[in-house]
């Protein structure tokens, strides 16, 4: 089963990949260092349609980018996919940048710092004099220390969840001078989502519910009401599942809530490295009384690795994070989905 991207999508970050080895060779070839000076971060050219200085709104207020900025620090990995689609190489970011592989080259970013307690290690963002700070999520705990360093922008929720990849894409691509690239990508991704919709008929309006085993009693419906999950399933022609209805992030299901779950295909993750545990959840009478799951439309995907997805005895590649890759943007939705339409498929009866 393939799980690379068919369209322009992955074309996109794969030029920008090409361009950053010529620029290298370039720099190499020239042995100039006023001509060529070294610098980690790759940005693909500007596309002239904004001049600098550059007044820009974002949620955390007005920001005025006296030049165009080359040395972006990505405050949260979970950025990546955006930055990936983009072409985009921050000059620092966390260590699970690991868990995008699909998106950046872990080894390319100049400052990579471990998560701790601190939300963001201010010396080490400083320590690479970044000219922009981008953060996916809220800062405010932080915000003014990190204005002090660099202008800071970003599309924040207030929920603390992972803002839309479409709304992060078009800020980033309005503050580099990127905005044709930025359309390009959504371009390039509905023309997939709607190559999915016209190939699989029969995702029309069905309902699907998409679970994750975690460990005991560590339980839940990742496609709930207003999740990524949920926005990606709609964009293949899925119903909302009102299973979802009332949930959130970190919703674990109480094993009596198990036998609300509904759908005409469930897919449930395991992810928890306990095979006994795993097990007993899906031998529970609950879980057996689901509708798909006794009419046999049940698919088993095995995540207990950052290699490939296990699935009916077979691996299917996958590198990265597979959950993650769902919620991240353009890339890792593609990819995800190149795993999940045909098993989908498989059990609705599609080709």
């Amino acid at each position: 089963m393939n799980t690379s991207a068919p369209t322009n999508l992955l074309r996109v970050a794969a030029t920008a990949l090409a361009g950053l080895l010529v620029a290298t060779l370039a720099a190499c070839g020239t042995g100039s260092a006023a001509s060529a000076p070294e610098d980690p971060t790759l940005l693909p050219e500007a596309e002239g349609a904004v001049s600098y200085p550059l007044t820009i709104e974002s949620g955390f207020g007005e920001v005025t980018l006296e030049e165009r900025p080359t040395r972006i620090v990505l405050a949260e990995s979970w950025g990546a996919d955006v930055f990936g689609a983009l072409g985009i190489t921050p000059v620092g970011t966390d260590e699970q940048i690991s868990l995008f592989p699909w998106a950046l080259d872990a080894q390319a970013i100049e400052s990579v710092w471990s998560i701790s307690d601190e939300q963001f290690p201010l010396e080490r963002i400083a320590a690479v004099e970044p000219d922009l700070i981008y953060t996916s999520s809220a800062v405010q705990d932080n915000l003014a220390e990190l204005q002090q360093i660099a202008p800071v922008i970003g599309v924040p929720r207030d929920d603390g969840g992972i803002s839309d990849w479409r709304d992060q894409i078009h800020l980033l691509g309005s503050a580099l001078d990127l905005q044709d690239r930025a359309q390009q990508v959504e371009d390039d991704y509905d023309a997939y989502t709607a190559s999915v919709r016209e190939a699989h008929p029969e995702f029309a309006d069905a309902l699907v519910a998409y679970m994750v085993f975690w460990g005991p009693g560590e339980f839940g419906v990742i496609n709930y009401e207003g999740s990524a999950a949920e926005s990606l399933f709609g964009e293949f022609g899925f119903a909302p599942n009102p299973t979802g209805a009332g949930l959130g992030p970190g919703s674990n299901l109480t094993p009596e809530l198990v036998g609300r779950v509904d759908g005409d295909v469930v897919v449930l993750v395991d992810q928890s490295q306990d095979q006994a545990a795993y097990g007993a959840f899906v031998g529970n009478p609950l879980f057996q009384g689901i509708r798909a799951v006794q009419a046999g439309k049940f698919a088993e995907l095995d995540n207990n690795t950052d290699e490939y997805i296990g699935y009916e005895g077979t691996e299917i590649p996958f590198v990265g994070h597979f959950t993650r890759a769902l919620s991240a943007g353009p890339l890792g939705r593609q990819a995800v989905g190149d795993v999940l339409v045909p098993i989908l498929a498989q059990h609705l009866g599609g080709a």
